[in-house]
C-alpha cells in the first residue's frame, strides 16, 4: 500500500496509521513488563516447609569464602539457624532462621561441639550440606529463645 495521495506524516495516510498503532502497542507492552519486571520481588522458597518436616541442602561457598550466609545458635545442646544473610549462598534456599539443625556436612549436631565448631564445619568445604528440621513454633522450646533472643 503506497500513500501517494497523502503525506507520510498524515494521520490519514493508511501506512502511518497503522505503523502508529503498532508503535504505541509496542511501547504500552514494554512499559507494562518493564514496570512489571522492575516491581517483582524475589520471594524465598521458605513457604514450602511446614513444621516438623525435614529437608536437605546442599551450597556451595558464595562470593565471599568468609561469609557463608549464614548465622548459628546453641540451645541446650540443639543448634538452629539464627540469621540467612541476602548475600549468602543460603538465601537462595529453604533454610530460614529458626530451622533446627540435624546434621552439617554428614556430622549429627549431637556430635558438634560448640557454634564454633558447627560454623567451622560450614567454612572448612567448598561444599555444604545442612540437614534440618522446621521446628513447630508452638512446641519447640529452643525456636521461641531463639525467637526472643535473635528477633
Amino acid at each position: 500500500m503506497k500513500c501517494s495521495n497523502f503525506s507520510h506524516a498524515s494521520a490519514q495516510c493508511p501506512i502511518t496509521s497503522i505503523v502508529a498503532r503498532y508503535l504505541h502497542l509496542h511501547q504500552s507492552i514494554h512499559l507494562f513488563i518493564h514496570s512489571f519486571i522492575l516491581q517483582e520481588e524475589y520471594v524465598r522458597p521458605t513457604g514450602r516447609y511446614q513444621p516438623m518436616d525435614r529437608f536437605m541442602v546442599t551450597v556451595s561457598k558464595g562470593e565471599d569464602p568468609y561469609d557463608p550466609g549464614i548465622s548459628i545458635a546453641a540451645y541446650k545442646g540443639d543448634y538452629y539457624v539464627s540469621e540467612v544473610s541476602e548475600r549468602g549462598p543460603f538465601y537462595s534456599t529453604a533454610i530460614d532462621k529458626g530451622d533446627k539443625i540435624l546434621s552439617l556436612n554428614g556430622k549429627k549436631s549431637r556430635d558438634i561441639e560448640s557454634v564454633e565448631n558447627a560454623m567451622h564445619l560450614i567454612d572448612s568445604k567448598q561444599k555444604t550440606t545442612v540437614f534440618v528440621m522446621r521446628p513447630d513454633p508452638n512446641m519447640d522450646k529452643g525456636y521461641k529463645w531463639l525467637m526472643a533472643k535473635f528477633p
